[in-house]
């Protein structure tokens, strides 16, 4: 594999995003966690809410290449 997206850690009060790939014996591991505390989201916090959706969405649209 071929150097690829750096890991990636998001940590905040609307919850916990990590991601992370490497090549071991040659396989792919890819190590993904999403922890979303059950909670109301108040109107006010909906833009850091979806800031953080957003971050979590973009981390999961990375591309990763596989190759020889």
């Amino acid at each position: 594999m071929k150097p690829g997206p750096k890991p990636v850690s998001l940590a905040t009060p609307y919850g916990a995003y990590r991601w992370s790939a490497r090549e071991e014996a040659g396989k792919l591991v890819i190590e993904e966690s999403l922890s979303m505390p059950q909670q109301r989201v108040r109107p006010a916090q909906y833009p850091a809410f979806a800031e953080f959706a957003r971050a979590v969405d973009q981390a999961q649209s990375q591309e990763l290449v596989v190759a020889p």
